[in-house]
């Protein structure tokens, strides 16, 4: 009877572990993004103290330094969909990974200011080959009772590689030090892992590999789960678009579709939006902030509190995302971050007037904490319904263009940074960033469908019969208009 109960629960539920060793083989590229982010960050001081024996970079030049990575990825996003649709997205982080370990180490050696930049640049063009490929390969490969949690750690690493950055800065090291730590921590293994990791059973599928999309469901499921249902729903979803997806230039032709083109529209407003709330800028220039608000403790200490709160927020996120609706989680974080942001100016507002605040230094740690706790949890949940809305036969080009978005607003809005703390003021930049966080918030949450608890396939049937039902309220109010 026991035996009997074992096998009934064998074929009923897929198994766990493999899906979460390829979801941390996949997390630890992201821990080097993670790294990356904070290494501009714990950098800046280092690079422009002019009483460095080292390279002493202008400000101009260390504005780039901070920005350049995003116009890396920026690139990596325009031209990426073609490893993506041709290698797919294990092969596509097994490039990137090399290019990374050989910029930490042009970093960490590098006898010029431009060979650095160009390093920087580098590591923009490996983390937007990451970007795009970490979590639609995670998305592809994991069952729908835990999909949202498996795409939930593959952020969290990226959180943990920024507060693994923000502790290694308040150490000694030099910034050619911390480059060469995070070439030997953040690289060797998850190519090693990868390497002996099957690709998507989806993406296999929508290259008419089925025999081979067969065998990397099997093993991310388990020999004893029944697969072939799951495998019966992406043929079929496939077999209706059969012949326009193996290609770049098929896929696109693809996006022409109503449904898919509406879900573009709104997903590049917030990819682009989510950018302008202050996420890359705040994370950038994070020490700088810190300086200027002269807070009680050390400005890299804060930094460590505030990536803990990242850290903290993710874990969260992690709990909730596959037991709340993904739209209500985003939209109550976005307005948490719009609070934190107006409050965070108020501070800064009252320090260029009266300065009555101005012994209150856990004012600015507390809300930038909580900003960034809260981003922590709105843009992991806008990442996994971009994936989750884009149908599997243009995920390899739609979310490219996503990332396109994405990262020419990374790149512009830590670059316009400085400039427009120049003009607007402190407290009128984080305001700013607070009115995009709430409008972001309230168009997703108006907008967006909820996909918590359907199959990526169940999720593109249903976006395919609402809009055929829209298009014929349209015709009937049409033609009760002529009549």
């Amino acid at each position: 009877m026991l035996q009997e109960t074992a096998d009934v629960h064998s074929t009923t539920s897929p198994a766990v572990l493999p899906q979460v060793m390829a979801t941390l083989a996949t997390s630890m590229c992201m821990l080097d993004i993670g790294a990356l982010l904070a290494y501009g960050s714990v950098s800046l001081p280092r690079i422009t103290d002019p009483d460095s024996e080292d390279l002493v970079f202008d400000t101009a030049q260390a504005a780039f330094f901070g920005s350049v990575p995003s116009l890396g990825a920026l690139a990596s996003s325009l031209f990426g969909m073609v490893p993506l649709v041709r290698l797919g997205q294990r092969v596509t982080n097994l490039i990137a990974i090399p290019i990374s370990f050989a910029s930490w180490l042009t970093l960490a050696t590098t006898p010029t200011i431009w060979l650095a930049l160009l390093a920087r640049f580098a590591q923009g063009l490996s983390t937007g080959l990451m970007a795009l490929s970490c979590s639609i390969y995670i998305m592809e490969l994991s069952h729908t009772e835990i999909r949202g949690r498996l795409v939930a750690i593959v952020d969290l690493s990226r959180q943990l590689g920024v507060l693994f950055g923000y502790g290694l800065g308040c150490t000694a090291l030099s910034w050619r030090q911390l480059a060469l730590v995070f070439a030997l921590t953040n690289t060797i293994i998850p190519f090693i892992g990868l390497a002996c990791l099957p690709s998507s059973p989806r993406w296999l599928a929508s290259r008419g590999r089925m025999e081979e999309a067969n065998k990397a469901l099997a093993f991310f499921r388990g020999s004893a789960y029944d697969f072939q249902p799951e495998m019966q729903d992406i043929r079929n979803q496939l077999d209706k678009v059969k012949g326009s997806r193996k290609s770049t230039l098929g896929q696109l032709r693809q996006m022409k579709e109503s449904f898919i083109l509406r879900s573009m529209i709104i997903l590049s407003f917030l990819m682009f939006g989510i950018q302008y709330n202050g996420l890359s800028a705040i994370g950038i220039y994070l020490v700088t902030i810190f300086n200027s608000a002269n807070v009680g403790l050390n400005s890299y200490t804060s930094t460590v509190i505030v990536g803990v709160l990242r850290v903290l927020g993710n874990a969260v996120y992690l709990l909730v995302i596959d037991h709340v609706r993904r739209k209500l989680i985003f939209l109550v974080s976005c307005l948490m971050c719009g609070v934190c942001l107006i409050l965070l100016g108020g501070y800064f507002l009252d320090q260029t007037l009266s300065g009555v605040l101005s012994s209150q230094g856990w004012i600015p740690i507390v809300t930038l904490s909580l900003f960034t706790f809260s981003s922590s949890i709105s843009y992991p949940s806008l990442a996994l319904l971009r994936g989750e809305l884009i149908p599997t036969s243009v995920r390899s080009v739609a979310v490219p263009i996503l990332y396109t978005l994405y990262f020419t607003a990374a790149f512009t809005s830590s670059q316009t940074y400085p400039y427009m703390v120049m003009y607007l003021g402190e407290h009128g930049t984080f305001w700013v960033f607070a009115a995009v966080n709430i409008a972001v918030g309230c168009v997703g949450a108006a907008l967006l469908p909820e996909t918590r608890g359907r199959t990526l396939e169940q999720i593109t049937v249903r976006q395919q019969e609402k809009e055929e039902s829209r298009r014929l309220n349209k015709a009937s109010s049409t033609q009760e208009s002529e009549a």
